[in-house]
């Protein structure tokens, strides 16, 4: 596996992760779409 296909994946595992974070300590959906919309724009 090339290196930036794994730094992509693991830039797409943390965003998802993240967005789940997110989603999970703010108890809203919201937190989920803007979590996802950050990782997507970064």
């Amino acid at each position: 596996m090339n290196a930036a296909l794994r730094q992509e994946i693991e830039i797409f595992i943390a965003g998802v992760a993240l967005s789940l974070l997110i989603g999970f300590f703010t108890g809203h959906i919201a937190g989920f779409l803007i979590a996802g919309m950050a990782a997507y724009i970064l």
